[in-house]
């Protein structure tokens, strides 16, 4: 347990050193609003799917909801929460490597490879999104599998956290398909006996199924339980209409994750057409396939996405580091400790710099609209953000008065169509409130029911050279 521990404190460490700079501005992008706004309304009782609605699965907002109740939703403490998923996700990797019989280096470098990779850029990492915590219950289904091989009840705690990881975001299943796989192809090279692989499988299906039939029965409850369906099966189907991805922007956006991260994944590449160790090849091809045809089926270039793929290159990757791995002479000349050394403190550098640029020396709008705002409120006093940073609303301690939090669920049509929005009817509803102070930034939404919207209020103050502006109802 001690060693547990410090394995945790040491990639925690470093995963606080390589993001700290990232800890003070308000927002990074509207789905980390997102997760906080709505964990706000799930703490004043509101349920999700009726007056809080989003596209994800509950729980990362239960996530976010518990370390608010618990520890308060300040800023800083919401980023550090993602630090914690991350050293524990790097500690599983770390451990997993050990319960290979791997040295103690490769497990530290499987860890250490993964906070460098979710901590380097903006928008792979570095802004809190649900891969860095769903990631955390893959990581710990990796260790149950690899420790605990031959036993039966590890299979089910597998499949328990393989669920609650589907709960946070249902790309889950796809990993859970591929350590299932592992499990079979596992038995096949041992010749193990198929009624015990059987075995195995069902308590690993059964344990997935746990988290999953606990929110449907929870929901059931509520008369809400088709709704629940809908939304964790019909939407997937229903966004893929609209995918605006074409196989060429899917092939850059692939790409541009293997050059970012050109050294591990030349690692993972190396690893798997010469590593030491046949069951981790295997292991790492079959998962590492097995996300991508997840992130494909998403239809969207976001680069968290990439934060799944992380896991398996790190597995496999950290082998590099192995001395039984032989390496290439052409990598041998480049590979010397005082060259690694240097390249990785460069790169710890070059990190803290991009942030102190991105997040620290940028003007905090947000915060700047919300100090405004603030000043101004009264007790009974309702605002609408509009298409601007939810965010403020945690900051002033409001509640949203649409149950569509982020932002662009009200005014991109894909969402719309497929959530089934009436944004005339919306903006009835936002109007019956009588929302004091509205906000938006540039482009504005066009549509005709919003320029009524907008003509019980006039301009009171902009930011940004007038990219924000605030209105009052007159």
């Amino acid at each position: 347990m001690n060693k547990l521990l410090s394995s945790f404190l040491l990639f925690f460490a470093v995963a606080l050193l390589l993001r700290v700079l990232s800890f003070f501005n308000s927002v990074f992008d509207h789905d980390e609003s997102t997760y906080i706004v709505i964990a706000d309304n799930l703490l004043k009782g509101h349920t999700y799917l009726r007056e809080s609605i989003d596209v994800k699965p509950v729980g990362i907002f239960l996530i976010y909801a518990a370390w608010m109740k618990l520890l308060g939703g300040s800023i800083v403490g919401l980023r550090i929460l993602a630090t914690c998923f991350i050293a524990l996700t790097a500690t599983c990797l770390h451990w997993a490597k050990k319960a290979e019989r791997h040295s103690n280096r490769v497990g530290i470098a499987a860890g250490l490879s993964y906070v460098i990779m979710c901590s380097m850029f903006l928008f792979y990492g570095l802004s809190p999104n649900t891969e860095l915590f769903y990631v955390a219950f893959t990581s710990v289904a990796l260790v149950l599998i690899l420790q605990y091989p031959l036993a039966y009840l590890p299979y089910g705690i597998m499949g328990l956290f393989l669920g609650m990881g589907f709960v946070v975001k249902y790309t889950v299943a796809f990993d859970a398909l591929a350590l299932g796989l592992f499990v079979g192809y596992w038995h096949w090279q041992n010749r193990q006996n198929y009624l015990h692989l059987l075995g195995r499988w069902t308590l690993l299906f059964g344990g997935f199924m746990v988290p999953l039939l606990l929110v449907y029965f929870w929901y059931e409850q509520r008369g809400m339980g088709a709704q629940l369906l809908e939304h964790t099966f019909g939407l997937s189907k229903a966004y893929a209409a609209y995918s605006n991805n074409s196989i060429s922007g899917r092939l850059i956006f692939f790409l541009d994750y293997f050059l970012r991260f050109l050294p591990l994944n030349i690692a993972f590449v190396l690893i798997v057409l010469r590593g030491p160790k046949l069951h981790s090849r295997v292991l790492g091809v079959i998962w590492a396939l097995g996300v991508l045809v997840a992130i494909g089926l998403q239809g969207n270039a976001f680069g968290h996405y990439m934060i799944q793929l992380m896991l398996p290159v790190c597995y496999l990757g950290s082998e590099f580091f192995s001395p039984d791995f032989e390496k290439p002479q052409w990598i041998q000349r480049v590979f010397k400790p005082k060259v690694a050394w240097s390249a990785l403190g460069l790169l710890v550098v070059t990190s803290l710099v991009l942030q102190k640029r991105d997040c620290f020396d940028k003007p905090d709008f947000p915060k700047q609209v919300a100090q405004y705002l603030g000043e101004r409120l009264q007790a009974q006093d309702r605002i609408f953000l509009g298409n601007f940073h939810h965010i403020a609303y945690h900051l002033l301690g409001q509640t949203s008065p649409t149950p569509y939090v982020h932002r662009s669920l009200l005014w991109e049509k894909r969402h719309q169509a497929v959530l089934k929005i009436d944004l005339p009817k919306e903006l009835q509803k936002i109007e019956a409130l009588k929302p004091r102070f509205v906000v938006f930034q540039k482009p504005v939404p066009s549509h005709p029911a919003l320029t009524n919207f907008m003509n019980s209020y006039r301009e009171i103050k902009t930011w940004d050279e007038g990219e924000i502006t605030a209105y009052e109802r007159k």
